[in-house]
């Protein structure tokens, strides 16, 4: 995953921010970030933005954190 310094970083940011954010970027360390953001709404759009389905291109990145994201404390994040 990213570095620690980002993961922090995507924390700070506002909720409607980051949502914006997961919307918006296309750099794969960023929205790796976000799905480790404390709120679980954007966790879920986080990771509903990195599935496969979505992306049309197999990233071993983003496989792997969604394997890790089955154990998310959030039912909505756990559900998507």
């Amino acid at each position: 995953m990213s570095s620690s310094s980002e993961k922090l970083e995507m924390d700070t940011i506002a909720t409607k921010d980051a949502l914006r954010l997961c919307h918006e970027t296309q750099d794969i360390n960023t929205i790796l970030a976000l799905t480790a953001h404390t709120d679980p709404i954007v966790r879920q759009r986080a990771l509903k933005e990195i599935c496969p389905c979505r992306v049309k291109d197999d990233i071993d990145l983003f496989w792997e954190r969604v394997i890790e994201m089955i154990d998310d404390p959030a039912d909505n994040v756990r559900e998507q």
